[in-house]
This record gives structure tokens, sequence and C-alpha cells, in this order.
């Protein structure tokens, strides 16, 4: 073989594939932007509309804007019927993710204007999904347990409606908490999932097929799969007294895959030393454990943090108190926790979409691969063949 390639960079590491508006971490200090914007002051201030709209628009709304945009949400939250069908066609021995992919596909079946690809029709689609999201979840959820379909408020906002349909209690605290872990898991430039999203629309896909990728690469254990296993760790932990030797262990496995420690490490932001997100995480989690009478969770995950962090240098990522937020607010099973950060996540994903789908100058994502098989062969008659 004649041909050399001599730019090689394994999983993309430091390799820019975009030019983007849409968010920004800042890897050295330790920050994240959307449009600007620092992602604490919106997770104090902001309502998880007005995020949604600075993302796909790149402006915070005025009153008038956000009203129409909290209307449109609540109109565009009904799932047609064959969608909910696509779910149910699954069977309830299906995954939750293969169940929500399925639903936002059959979304698409009632796209009577498929084929009209403009920004203005992208923008309409890329609300819908927004809206339809946390309904297609419960109904994956509803299918799981092999229980009947349930009605949706027109009255409610969808994230109201999911936490209504699933029949969880909050007081103000817990629903605030909520919302700012949707604000929260919003976006996050470009990884896995939102790459599969970008790579979609530069082949011309639809906004629901690119979606749809985007799903089945988040729900990996690497990405945002993790979020469902890390109670269990912690549960397996026991007690902060049991840290060193659990983690000693884990650190003598042969092998690397039973090495890593849910909730620990993130690729972009070892040298700032912590994840911004999970800083107002833990500081949620703290908050809402006061009023619980198991301490004990907190407690192991934050001994447990120090101690990684001293041991191997690794910072929590979202994941870690993002699971605890949740066990927290009482949503069940762990199952669903990553599928929570994904209603969110529809938001980014689809600002990406139109982003990527109508950039004049844009093209289809073709990198290389380099060769290591054998030198060019003769064919051998299966006779002869050893």
């Amino acid at each position: 073989m004649t041909e050399k390639i001599t730019n090689f960079f394994p999983a993309l590491d430091g390799v820019a594939v975009a030019e983007s508006v849409i968010s920004h971490p800042d890897t050295e200090k330790g920050m994240l932007f959307y449009q600007g914007y620092p992602i604490d002051i919106l997770a104090e201030k902001a309502s998880f509309e007005e995020v949604a709209y600075l993302i796909l628009f790149g402006e915070l709304p005025t009153e008038k804007e956000l009203k129409y945009f909290q209307e449109k949400l609540q109109t565009e939250q009904w799932l047609p019927n064959g969608a909910i069908n696509t779910i149910r066609l699954l069977g309830s021995e299906s995954s939750l993710f293969s169940m929500v992919a399925a639903g936002v596909l059959g979304v698409a079946r009632y796209d009577k204007d498929l084929e009209n690809m403009t920004r203005e029709k992208n923008e309409e689609r890329a609300i819908s999904l927004i809206a339809k999201m946390p309904i297609i979840v419960v109904n994956a959820i509803l299918n799981k347990k092999g229980a009947g379909q349930q009605f949706i408020s027109q009255k409610l906002s969808p994230l109201s409606n999911f936490i209504d349909l699933l029949n969880i209690r909050m007081d103000k605290k817990m629903q605030r908490a909520f919302e700012v872990g949707q604000i929260l898991c919003c976006e996050h430039e470009m990884n896995a999932s939102t790459l599969a999203v970008r790579i979609a629309a530069s082949a011309g896909s639809d906004i629901y097929s690119a979606i749809s990728a985007g799903l089945n690469i988040f729900r990996g254990v690497y990405h945002g799969g993790a979020s469902q296993f890390v109670i269990k760790m912690l549960k397996d932990i026991g007690s902060p007294a049991n840290i060193q030797k659990w983690v000693d262990q884990k650190l003598l496995s042969l092998n690397k895959k039973d090495r890593i420690m849910m909730g620990f490490g993130h690729r972009i932001y070892k040298g700032a030393g912590s994840d911004p997100r999970t800083t107002i995480f833990k500081k949620w989690a703290v908050d809402l454990s006061k009023n619980r009478l198991d301490k004990n969770l907190i407690e192991t995950a934050q001994a447990l943090e120090k101690y990684i962090g001293e041991k191997k240098n690794l910072c929590a990522n979202v994941d870690l108190y993002f699971a605890i937020v949740n066990h927290y607010l009482n949503f069940k099973p762990a199952e669903l926790y990553p599928l929570i950060y994904a209603m969110a996540r529809v938001v980014g994903w689809t600002a990406h979409y139109i982003e990527q789908f109508h950039n004049p100058e844009g093209r289809i994502f073709r990198p290389r691969a380099i060769y290591t098989g054998p030198d060019p062969r003769q064919w051998v008659d299966i006779k002869d063949r050893q």
C-alpha cells in the first residue's frame, strides 16, 4: 500500500470538527457557557424554557417570546397514537432507550411536510421534539411496566406532565431541583452523541433520524448511560468506611473496563480539576439529603469523591451527583436516569442539527482510517486454500 495518512488522532482527541455558537466548555477554568451565559447563572436564575429558547435561538426570550414558546411546548407535547403504538410494538422486554428512539421515529410518520427542510420548519420540529420527549419517555416506562396509556394535561408543561404521569409528588424545592437538572443537561458541546447528530445532519438526514442516532449513542455506558449504575455502586460500597478497600480492589483488576468508576473522570476537564455541572448538582444533592433519613448515600459519595481525587487525581463528573439528585427526587428505576438526561439533551441535539444542516459551507463528515491489514493478495481457488 503506497498511500500514507499522517494525521492520526485516536478518538478525535483535541480535534475540532465544527464551528459552533451553541456552547463552550472552558476546560482550563472549569466553566461552561450556553450561548455566552455561564451555566451557574442560568441554573440560579433561568427557567428550563428560557434556556431551551436561548440554546435554540441564541438570545434569552422577552416576556412575549417566552409566553409564546411555553404555549407552543404545551401544544406540541401531544403524542400521536401511532407513535405510542410504535413504542408498544417493541414489547416490555425491550430497553427503555430502544423504545424512546422508536418513539422519536414514530413521530416522524406524522410529519406530513417531511420534505420541507427549511430552517424555519426544522426549528418547528425542534420545539415539537423538545415538547414530546418527556411524554415519549413516560410512554416507554408505562410500556416497560405493562401499564396502559395515560393522558397528558394540556394545562401543564411537558416537564410537569412527566412528573404527574409518573405519580411522583414533589414540593417546590424538588421541582426546582428537577428543573435545574434539566438546565444542566441541555447541552455540552461536541460529545459523542452530539457528533452523531451532526454527522446525520451533514449527510442530509431528517431531524428525527438524527435525534434517534443521538439517543442510541447516548445510551452507551461510557457516555450518558453511566448514571444508572452510580447508586448501585454507592450501595455496593456501603459506607465511607469501606471506600479505601473498595477502590483498592477496583484498581487491582486486570481488566481495564473493570477499573472504571462510574461518576468519575472527564475527558475535557482534566486540567480544570472539576466539571462545572458537578458542583451545582452536588449542592442540590446535599440540600435534598437534609430531608432524608438515609444520609449514607450522600456521605459515601462525598467521601468517595475526596478519596479518588487524592488517590487517582480524578474529579467527579456530572453523573455522580446527577444520579443522587434523581434518587432523592424518587425517580425509579435507575435505568430511567439516562433518559431524564436525554430529555434535556434533545435541546442541544436539535440546536446542533440545525446549525450543521443549515451551514452553507457544511459538508458530509468523511474521516479516514489508518489501514493495518495485509498487503495486496492474490485470489486463491477454494480447493487450494489451506
